[in-house]
């Protein structure tokens, strides 16, 4: 591995730490999260899935996201965790068609044998500024969150 595709993963697997411990935290409810980390056209997106605890016995699947963006935008998975113990189906898609100022759009969905679950999506978008291996900036750029319920498709909008 190249020094620089080296340091540059450092970075990312860095950023990814610091964006998991300072996720935030909801008082008064239990929440389960799920947290898979994309790479959209240079930027790290930290998504974020939280849900009940009763959605790790009641998942039926695997949460399926599909991440939409611009047409000629990369766009990769670096991490996935278990997803309330089911995984994930990922899909990349290209689209010409995304609302102005919107970077990509990711939509999930929870299967679950109960209905009414809460599901809600949170998403963290921030660059990276590698000045040397110890010397990592990230920039925040948007914070943003939707929410609904098992079984029904949640968007969000990442700008």
């Amino acid at each position: 591995m190249p020094a620089r595709t080296g340091r540059l993963a450092a970075a990312v697997f860095g950023l990814i730490a610091l964006l998991v411990a300072a996720a935030p935290v909801s008082a008064g409810r239990a929440w389960c999260r799920s947290d898979p980390v994309l790479l959209i056209g240079g930027d790290v997106v930290d998504i974020q899935v939280l849900s009940s605890p009763e959605m790790f016995s009641a998942a039926t699947g695997p949460i399926e996201m599909v991440v939409t963006v611009p047409r000629g935008t990369r766009a990769n998975v670096v991490l996935n965790d278990f997803g309330f113990g089911r995984g994930y189906s990922t899909k990349v898609v290209e689209s010409t068609s995304l609302p102005s100022g919107v970077r990509a759009s990711v939509a999930l969905r929870a299967p679950s044998s109960v209905e009414g679950l809460p599901v809600e999506v949170q998403g963290t978008r921030v660059s990276v500024d590698i000045k040397g291996l110890l010397s990592l900036r990230p920039n925040l750029l948007w914070l943003g969150q939707a929410g609904g319920a098992a079984n029904q498709w949640v968007v969000l909008e990442i700008r």
